[in-house]
């Protein structure tokens, strides 16, 4: 009786304590309810000094962060300095504030002024306003930064303009290699119209002065071809100077590997060089007692032109030299040069010609 009448009681008292938990949490939850979420407040939160715990509850409204640039002020609100200072602000938005479609006027913000300030609102938890938002940057900042990067070129066109120089220098390079090439190294050659080797109408080159004598003498006698004329006097070679006249100077020259004797004028006795080679291109001229004429020519040595006159070359060298080096002769051999010289078959030059 008494073991039952113990369990009753205990019974009873358990269910007191289940009511009176119950009754507990329900406060709770009222108490919640009616407080609404719990936000952090200050105002300048990220001046020194300024509490950052201070909270305050709104029922069916937001909590807000705000964060704002602007210039340095003092406490009346006038502009003190030209630099800008971040200000941050914390609240409870009530539901009382709230615009159309329960979206709170003051949490839109239009982005052509969140680089001046910003603001965040949230409502998931409490103390949920203590993030702040971001502020975009001023436009001078941006434009700034836009000229560097547009006035620091790219890796890829300081290596396109680095191998363009090169390639600019190189062809230079090369092409003043060439000019000084031709110009200073390459040997010279004869023109295409003065090589007689290539000219069909020419045939094949004499190769010795016989064989210019018997090419001279099917024709007129009185020296070679114009044209061979010309290409003789580009194969000639100058060895030394074997005499001097009135009008120029006599050098030994050499063409292929033979002796011939250069008469060269100066270009202001053209006159002369012109009637004295007219003279050894008269027809039938050739006879073995006469200086044999081979070509005339004009030659440019850089500084000025020569007028050449090409014949044999003779040991003994012209005839006045010879009758003073031999004054031996007898009046026999001096009489008969005289005859020969004076026949009237015959024409002569300067007796001081090369021989």
């Amino acid at each position: 009786m008494s073991h039952s009448l113990q369990c009753q009681t205990f019974t009873i008292m358990d269910k007191y304590y289940c009511y009176f938990v119950l009754q507990v949490f329900v406060l709770i939850l009222v108490q919640q309810h009616v407080q609404g979420i719990k936000c952090l407040e200050c105002q300048n939160c990220n001046q020194n000094g300024v509490p950052e715990n201070k909270t305050c509850y709104t029922d069916g409204g937001v909590c807000m962060s705000v964060i704002i640039r602007d210039k340095d002020k003092n406490k009346d609100g006038v502009v003190i300095g030209s630099k800008y200072v971040i200000r941050i602000a914390r609240s409870c938005m009530p539901k009382e504030k709230f615009f159309l479609q329960n979206r709170p006027f003051m949490c839109s913000v239009s982005d052509g002024v969140k680089h001046e300030q910003n603001v965040r609102c949230c409502k998931d938890q409490d103390l949920c306003n203590l993030q702040v938002p971001e502020l975009n940057p001023l436009p001078s900042e941006t434009v700034e930064n836009t000229h560097q990067t547009d006035s620091r070129p790219s890796v890829t066109t300081l290596v396109l303009i680095a191998v363009v120089i090169f390639l600019v220098v190189l062809i230079s390079v090369g092409v003043a290699l060439i000019i000084w090439y031709k110009k200073y190294c390459r040997p010279y050659a004869s023109p295409p119209d003065q090589n007689i080797d290539t000219n069909p109408l020419m045939g094949s080159q004499p190769s010795s002065l016989k064989e210019l004598y018997d090419w001279s003498q099917s024709g007129s006698g009185s020296g070679l071809p114009l044209l061979v004329q010309r290409t003789i006097a580009r194969q000639i070679r100058l060895c030394e100077i074997i005499g001097k006249g009135r009008y120029g100077e006599v050098w030994r020259g050499n063409w292929k590997e033979e002796n011939v004797a250069v008469k060269i004028f100066p270009s202001r006795e053209e006159r002369s060089w012109f009637r004295e080679a007219e003279i050894y291109q008269t027809v039938m001229l050739r006879h073995e007692n006469i200086l044999g004429f081979i070509a005339a020519d004009n030659k440019d040595n850089g500084t000025w032109t020569q007028l050449w006159l090409i014949t044999d070359c003779h040991d003994n060298g012209s005839l006045f030299d010879y009758l003073n080096r031999h004054t031996h002769l007898g009046q026999h051999d001096t009489a008969s040069s005289h005859s020969s010289l004076w026949d009237s078959t015959s024409t002569y030059g300067d007796s001081r010609s090369a021989r």
